[in-house]
C-alpha cells in the first residue's frame, strides 16, 4: 500500500489514495502507543474424548502495540501426546488501539482414560508473568459411548464431534475374507473457508489390491447440530492373503481461513468487523486419520471344491457358440463370459477338460472393470476354438467355475448349459458307420508319444557376441562405399562446372597434362635428332606449366613474380633456381649452336620431368597419419580373421563333443559342454537350442525355456525352436492365460525379424540412394528423375533405419525373465518379512518392472505383481 502513494509516480483512484493515506496516518500516530498488559487465554475444542481420539487445544497471547508477541510455554502431561502444532500471528487496529496476538493450536491425543488437567499456559515479558486458566479434559475408554452422538440427520460416513475442521476414515468391514471387497472411506468435514485446494495422500495398504471408486463433495451435512461441508474419497480394497493387517493413516493438507483471532465488540469500531476481509490471514493445517486394523479371514476349507478358481464375489456365468451347424474339422468359437461384483482380474481361465469329440485351442482373453454403486464390477471373456473331430449330433459340455459368495459365506458352483451342435460327417465317419473294412480307408495319423525335436548340427559359422548391427563391418562398409561414391560424384560435377566457368582453375588443373604432352613432343624431337625443336618444346613445356599454374602469360614471365608464385605454392628456393637454370639452358641451346649436346639434352629432359612431377605431387599430398589410419581400419578385419577362425575351431570342437554326449544320453555332460561353448564367446541360436534340449532332458524346465527364448530371439522363424518352446510351455505347472507369454504381446512381422535382418533394409536403401545420387550428379538426361529417386530413397532409409532401431531396442531391452527353481515365492514387498502373494513354478515367464537390491519386482497378466529374489530368475 505504501508503494501506491503519489510519490511513486503511479496514479490510482482518489478514494483509495485517501483511504491509504488515512490508514498510514493512524498507524503513524498510534503505532507507538504504550503497550497495555499481556493477556493469555486457553480453550479446547472438546473437553470429553475417547482414548486415541484427537482434539485441539488453542492458546492465544495478545498485547497492545506492534511488537513481537512472546510464545507461551505449556507443561507436558503424562499420557497426553502432542501430534502437531500450528501457529499464526495477527495484528489489528481498532478505535485508535493497535493489538498484536499470537495463536498456537496443539493437536493432542490421550493414550489412557482418566481426567487430565491441561495448562496453565505461561508467558513472560519485561519481568511480567501472565498465566491462563487450567482446562480439564475427561478421557473415556476407546469404543465407549461417552461421546455425545450427533443427531439423526448425520450421514453414515460423517465423524463424531463438533470441530471446525477434521477428517475421519472408516472401512465397511474390518473382518473380511481373502479377496472380498471392503470399502475404505475418507471424509473431510469443515466449517471454515478453504484458501486453496486440499491435497489428499492415500494411506499405505500393504497386503491389499487397491482400486479407486469415486470422489464426491462438497455436500452439506449436519453433525452435532452444526452444519458442515463434507468431501469424500472411497477406495475398494481386496486383501490378498489371510492375517492381521493395518491400513495406514491418510493425510490431508490445506490452507484454511484463520478464525482464531479475537474480535473486539465496540459500537464505534468501524474496522473491527473487517467487512471486506482485508486483514484476514490463513494457516496451513495437516490432518491425519488413525490407522485401521483389519483381520483377514481365510476362505473356509469345509466344502471347498477342488476346482475352486479363487474368485470371491457375486458372479454370473454364460456361454455361447458362434455356430450350431458345422462340418467335421471346421472350427467353432466358444465364448465364456463371467460377470458380476468382485475382483474379476484374479479369476483364471476355466478348464474345459479333455473333450472327447473336440480339439481345443484357446485364442484370447478380454476383461473390463468399472466402479458402480460403491462396488467393483467386471466382465471377463474367454474365447476357445473347438474343432469337432467326428460327425453327428453332439454337444459342447457345460463350463463350470466355482466361486465363494461372501454374503452366503459358502461356495457356489456356476455352470452354463450344454450347447447342442450338429456336425456334418466326413467320408471316413460314414465308412465307419457302414462297417466298411478299415483297411480300405486311410487311417488318421495319431501322435503316440510327444517329445521335443532333436538337436541341430553345427552351423557353417558360429555367431559370436557382437555389438549393435549398425556397428558391423558390412553395414559400415556399405554406407561408407555409397557415401564415398556420392561424394566423388559431387566432386567430379563441381570440377566440371568449375572448369567451364573458371579459366584460371582450368589452366591450373590442365597444366600438368599440357606439360606432359609437350615433354613427349620434346622426346620425339630428341629421338629424331632435331635439337633446336627439342629445346623449343622443352622450354615451352616449362614456361607453359609455370604460366598455367600462376595464371600468367607464357610469353613474358617475370622472374620475381614467378618466384613469388612458386614460394606461395610451397616450392623451395632451390626449385625456383632449378627452373630458371633449365630455362636458361634451353634458351642458350636454341640461340647458340655451342650448347646443343644430345647427351646433355637427355639429362635436361629427365630433370624437367622430375621437376614437374615433384610440383604435381606436392599439391595432392595427403597426411601420412591419416593415410595410415585409413589403411589400418581397412586391414583390421583381415588382421583379426585368423584369431576369429581359431576361436571358431575351438568352439566347434566343444560343440561336436556336446553332440556326442547328447546322442549318448549323457545330458548333464552335454549341458556343461554346450555352456562352455557359450563361455568361449559364441552366441549362436543353434548352441542355445541344443543347450535348451540338454536342460530339458535333465529335468530343468526353467533353464530349457530360457535358452529356447534366447534361440528364438536370434532365429524367430525356426520351426524347431518354436515347437520345442511351445511344448516346454505346455509342461509348466502355472496355468497362465493367453497373453501371458510375453514374447507374443506384439504380433506381426517385427517378431519374425532379427535386428541384423532389419538393418539390411536401410543398408539397401542407402546403396540405392548413393547410386541415384551418382546418376544425378554425373548424368544429364536422367538427372531430374535420379534426383527425385535420391530424395525418396533417403526418406525410405530414414524410416527403415528408425524401424530397425526399434526392432534392435526391443530385442536388447526385453524386460522379461524366466523362473528357474521348481517353486518360487512371490512376495508383496522386497523382503522376507513380507507375505507371500502367490507362488510361481519353474518355466513361468514374467515381466521385470524394477529391482531393489537382490529383489526384483515382476508382473503377470491380470495385474498380478510381486517381488522375487533375483537369483530365482534368469533375465532375457
Amino acid at each position: 500500500m505504501i508503494g501506491r502513494g503519489e510519490r511513486s509516480g503511479r496514479v490510482g483512484p482518489a478514494p483509495f489514495r485517501a483511504g491509504a493515506a488515512g490508514i498510514l496516518l493512524l498507524l503513524a500516530l498510534f503505532g507507538a502507543e504504550t503497550a497495555f498488559g499481556l493477556e493469555v487465554e486457553m480453550s479446547a475444542s472438546r473437553t470429553r474424548v475417547r482414548v486415541g481420539e484427537q482434539f485441539t487445544l488453542s492458546v492465544e497471547v495478545s498485547h497492545g502495540g506492534m511488537g513481537n508477541v512472546p510464545e507461551p510455554t505449556l507443561p507436558d502431561v503424562e499420557h497426553v501426546r502432542r501430534l502437531n502444532k500450528y501457529s499464526s500471528r495477527n495484528f489489528s487496529y481498532v478505535n485508535g488501539r493497535a493489538t498484536s496476538s499470537l495463536v498456537l493450536q496443539y493437536v493432542l491425543v490421550a493414550d489412557r482414560e482418566g481426567t487430565y488437567a491441561l495448562g496453565p499456559a505461561t508467558v513472560k515479558e519485561n519481568g511480567e508473568t501472565v498465566t491462563s486458566e487450567t482446562i480439564r479434559v475427561q478421557v473415556d475408554p476407546a469404543g465407549s459411548g461417552a461421546t455425545v452422538r450427533p443427531p439423526s440427520g448425520r450421514p453414515e460416513d460423517a465423524a463424531e464431534g463438533a470441530e471446525d475442521l477434521f477428517v475421519v476414515a472408516r472401512v465397511s468391514d474390518d473382518d473380511p475374507y481373502v479377496n472380498e471387497q471392503i470399502t475404505y472411506t475418507f471424509t473431510f468435514l469443515r466449517r471454515i473457508r478453504l484458501l486453496d485446494t486440499p491435497k489428499y495422500t492415500a494411506p499405505a495398504a500393504t497386503g491389499f489390491w487397491v482400486e479407486n471408486l469415486d470422489t464426491t463433495g462438497p455436500t452439506e451435512v449436519i453433525v452435532d447440530g452444526r452444519r458442515y461441508y463434507a468431501d469424500r474419497v472411497r477406495t475398494a480394497l481386496f486383501p490378498t492373503s489371510p492375517g492381521e493387517y493395518e491400513i495406514g493413516p491418510a493425510q490431508l493438507s490445506a490452507t484454511v481461513e484463520d478464525r482464531s483471532r479475537r474480535r473486539r465488540r465496540d459500537p464505534f469500531d468501524i474496522f473491527g468487523t473487517d467487512r471486506f476481509g482485508l486483514f484476514r490471514s490463513g494457516r496451513d493445517v495437516v490432518l491425519n486419520t488413525d490407522p485401521l486394523p483389519i483381520r483377514v479371514r481365510p476362505l473356509p476349507e469345509a466344502g471347498k471344491p477342488e476346482d475352486f478358481s479363487g474368485a470371491v464375489g457375486r458372479f454370473e456365468l454364460a456361454a455361447r457358440a458362434d455356430k450350431r451347424e458345422v462340418k467335421a474339422g471346421d472350427p467353432v468359437t466358444l465364448e465364456v463370459v463371467l460377470s458380476g461384483e468382485g475382483n474379476i482380474r484374479v479369476v483364471p481361465s476355466p478348464d474345459l477338460g479333455a473333450l472327447e469329440d473336440f480339439k481345443i485351442y484357446q485364442s484370447e482373453t478380454a476383461e473390463t472393470t468399472y466402479a458402480a454403486d460403491g462396488q467393483i464390477r467386471g466382465r471377463k471373456t474367454w474365447e476357445f476354438v473347438l474343432v469337432p473331430t467326428t460327425g453327428g449330433d453332439i454337444e459342447i459340455p457345460s463350463v463350470r467355475i466355482s466361486v465363494f459368495d461372501p454374503d452366503r459365506e459358502d461356495y457356489v458352483l456356476l455352470e452354463t448349459r450344454p450347447l447342442p451342435l450338429e456336425v456334418e460327417t466326413t467320408p471316413l465317419d460314414e465308412a465307419l458307420a457302414r462297417g466298411d473294412d478299415l483297411r480300405l480307408t486311410k487311417e488318421r495319423v495319431r501322435l503316440r508319444q510327444r517329445d521335443i525335436r532333436y538337436v541341430k548340427p553345427a552351423p557353417d559359422r558360429f555367431r559370436t557376441e557382437r555389438g549393435p548391427p549398425w556397428t558391423r563391418p558390412a553395414f559400415l562398409l556399405a554406407h561408407l562405399a555409397s557415401g564415398l561414391a556420392f561424394a566423388g560424384a559431387v566432386f567430379v560435377r563441381r570440377h566440371r562446372d568449375r572448369l567451364r566457368s573458371d579459366l584460371r582453375y582450368a589452366r591450373s588443373r590442365g597444366a600438368g597434362r599440357m606439360a606432359t604432352k609437350r615433354l613427349r613432343g620434346a622426346r620425339a624431337a630428341l629421338d629424331s635428332g632435331d635439337l633446336p625443336a627439342f629445346f623449343g618444346e622443352l622450354s615451352a613445356a616449362l614456361r607453359g606449366y609455370v604460366a598455367d599454374k600462376a595464371d600468367l602469360a607464357a610469353a613474358n614471365l617475370d622472374e620475381k613474380e614467378v618466384r613469388r608464385e612458386l614460394a606461395a605454392s610451397g616450392a623451395s628456393p632451390e626449385d625456383a633456381d632449378s627452373l630458371f637454370r633449365m630455362l636458361e639452358a634451353c634458351d642458350s641451346a636454341r640461340f647458340s649452336p655451342l650448347g646443343r649436346d644430345a647427351g646433355g639434352a637427355a639429362e635436361l629432359l629427365e630433370e624437367a620431368k622430375k621437376w614437374i612431377a615433384r610440383r604435381e605431387s606436392s599439391r595432392g599430398r595427403r597426411s601420412p597419419r591419416r593415410s595410415r589410419s585409413l589403411v589400418l581400419a581397412l586391414l583390421l578385419p583381415v588382421a583379426t580373421a585368423p584369431a576369429a577362425r581359431a576361436a571358431s575351431e575351438s568352439a566347434r570342437g566343444l560343440f561336436d563333443r556336446g553332440m556326442a554326449e547328447y546322442e549318448g544320453g549323457e545330458f548333464e555332460k552335454a549341458v556343461e559342454t554346450f555352456s562352455s561353448v557359450l563361455d568361449a564367446g559364441v552366441d549362436d541360436p543353434v548352441v542355445h537350442y541344443n543347450l535348451g534340449n540338454s536342460h530339458f532332458k535333465s529335468g530343468r524346465l526353467g533353464f530349457a525355456i530360457y535358452h529356447y527364448r534366447r534361440a528364438q530371439g536370434m532365429a524367430p522363424r525356426d520351426e524347431d525352436i518354436r515347437a520345442n518352446l511351445d511344448y516346454a510351455r505346455f509342461l509348466v505347472l502355472d496355468s497362465l492365460e493367453e497373453g501371458a507369454r510375453t514374447d507374443l504381446r506384439v504380433e506381426g512381422w517385427l517378431d519374425r525379424v532379427t535386428p541384423e535382418e532389419a538393418f539390411r533394409i536401410p543398408a539397401l536403401f542407402w546403396i540405392l540412394a548413393g547410386l541415384a545420387g551418382v546418376i544425378w550428379q554425373l548424368g544429364s538426361r536422367a538427372a531430374l528423375a535420379a534426383r527425385r529417386s535420391f530424395v525418396v530413397l533417403l526418406a525410405l532409409w530414414g524410416v527403415s533405419f528408425a524401424v530397425a532401431g526399434a526392432v534392435e531396442h526391443r530385442a536388447r531391452h526385453l524386460n522379461e525373465a524366466v523362473v528357474l527353481p521348481g517353486e518360487a515365492s512371490v512376495r508383496n514387498g522386497p523382503g522376507d518379512s513380507f507375505d507371500v502373494a502367490f507362488v510361481l513354478h519353474e518355466g513361468a515367464e514374467v515381466v521385470v518392472e524394477g529391482e531393489r537390491g537382490r529383489w526384483v519386482e515382476v508382473s503377470l497378466p491380470g495385474d498380478l505383481r510381486g517381488w522375487i529374489q533375483s537369483e530365482e530368475i534368469a533375465r532375457l
